[in-house]
């Protein structure tokens, strides 16, 4: 391996034997290591791979036309649009070069997603402001739905969708109905979590008075002990609830009902453990105190109730 001197720039001959060794220069008996054979030129690799990308993108960016249809760093600059025909008010496409440069090899397909069908057409080139049109002389007839996809050399296609008398972009429709989708979604599985959330507290409050009107226990601290028991199994109940793509409204109400009364049992345990032996007043006093709370969120709900019928 021929080498140079990094003090003198002699040009040395190194052997294998002597990669990676420290020797010293027999002009100017300097010192310097001898490099490993396959430290020599190891990045020289890279910097090929590195120059051919540059090479490409300067090529891609201000040359398009040197790469085939359908391959680019950009989709193909073109506009699409669309008008009726002068002669039967049929739908005729229009794609028009709103740019200062030549688009050559135009490729333009014509699909009806339902059915399959679909028709290709060619374009030598479209010069700035020059437009191609595909109607029903060129042996195509538009119709909602239908597809219109345009490559070009030195580009990546684009395809637009047709919607009522226009275009939009393929990629912004399929993002509308992936959006439109997801509101369904939401839509329906609020619905479901809102008639589940209706008859848990509905069974909640009948058997509440159901409590009360039959004075079923014997003495306060029972009745709020089982107080306590309801309101945890009415809070176990809503976190049960499956909650996934619900309206968000809806679910914060819920998790700050079933937290509440989650709180309220143990502040009521509390008062229990503080007070074993109380009396009926006392209890009273101090379920009106936690049913207080349980009112206004009832409110919130009938005001959420409202919002969520307009929504949905």
């Amino acid at each position: 391996m021929e080498i140079q001197c990094p003090h003198c720039q002699t040009s040395i001959t190194a052997t294998p034997e002597q990669y990676g060794l420290n020797v010293n220069c027999p002009e100017c008996n300097g010192q310097f290591t001898i490099p490993d054979k396959e430290e020599e030129g190891g990045g020289g690799g890279c910097a090929v791979i590195i120059v051919i990308l540059a090479l490409l993108a300067f090529c891609g960016y201000f040359f398009p036309g040197c790469f085939p249809t359908g391959v680019g760093f950009t989709q193909v600059p073109v506009k699409a649009s669309i008008r009726r025909s002068y002669i039967n008010g049929s739908l005729v496409a229009t794609i028009s070069n709103p740019n200062w440069g030549t688009i050559k090899g135009l490729k333009i397909t014509c699909t009806n997603p339902k059915s399959g069908i679909g028709s290709k057409h060619s374009c030598r080139e479209l010069k700035q402001y020059d437009t191609y049109e595909v109607g029903w002389v060129e042996g195509w007839s538009w119709g909602a739905g239908d597809e219109l996809t345009v490559a070009a050399y030195g580009y990546r296609s684009k395809a637009w969708v047709v919607i009522g008398r226009s275009f939009m972009l393929k990629s912004e429709y399929e993002q509308k109905l992936a959006e439109q989708e997801q509101q369904q979604n939401v839509a329906k599985n609020t619905i479901a979590f809102w008639n589940k959330l209706n008859d848990i507290l509905r069974s909640y409050l009948n058997n509440k008075r159901l409590t009360v009107d039959k004075k079923k226990y014997s003495n306060a601290t029972e009745e709020l002990k089982a107080d306590i028991q309801s309101r945890k199994a009415l809070a176990d109940k809503i976190k049960g609830l499956d909650a996934e793509n619900i309206d968000r409204e809806l679910l914060d109400w819920a998790s700050d009902y079933a937290i509440y009364q989650y709180k309220s049992a143990d502040l009521i345990q509390n008062f229990l453990d503080a007070k074993t032996a109380i009396t009926a007043k006392e209890a009273a006093k101090e379920s009106v105190k936690y049913d207080q709370q349980e009112i206004s969120l009832g409110k919130r709900l009938v005001e959420l109730e409202e919002t969520l019928a307009k929504r949905y």
